[in-house]
């Protein structure tokens, strides 16, 4: 049995969630939440921060897969602190029991989901639920991205 983290990085929160597989090819949404980095701290401590909560996070919930939900390309903006937190997510990962992770893109979301890019589009947008989650659409799309990361992060 597997236990997946998915993440979907912002600037001053991290949305999580925690999925584990089960025997009879379902899933099990265990926590939907997110890490709010303290606005107090500078820069290099936000990032130690993360890390260090992060690595609890792993720990406590034996995780062993993980994924984190990445910028388009085509993305507008994107703020550089978003891809140092993302940097400090990916070395964790890598220093970590976490076996397996990979950066998914909604292209690669659709694919390892098996559905299109106009599902995982809607999903996002609280528009469909393929998951069947009760209650998900009323949540940010922010939480309903990282519940996808992390199913998917199980189908790698």
């Amino acid at each position: 049995m597997s236990i997946a983290i998915g993440l979907r990085v912002a600037p001053k929160v991290i949305y999580y969630s925690i999925v584990r597989s089960l025997s009879d090819d379902s899933y099990e949404v265990i926590v939907i939440d997110k890490i709010k980095i303290p606005e107090a701290l500078d820069d290099p401590r936000k990032l130690s921060y993360l890390r260090t909560t992060l690595l609890s996070i792993i720990m406590e919930f034996e995780i062993n897969k993980a994924g984190v939900r990445i910028a388009e390309g085509t993305a507008q903006s994107v703020s550089n602190f978003r891809i140092y937190l993302e940097g400090v997510i990916q070395e964790l990962f890598a220093n970590s029991s976490v076996e397996k992770y990979f950066l998914a893109t909604k292209t690669k979301l659709a694919r390892c989901l098996n559905q299109t890019n106009q599902t995982i589009t809607d999903y996002i947008e609280g528009k469909n639920d393929f998951l069947g989650i009760p209650d998900i659409g009323k949540s940010h799309s922010e939480k309903r991205e990282s519940i996808l990361t992390a199913i998917a992060s199980l189908e790698q």
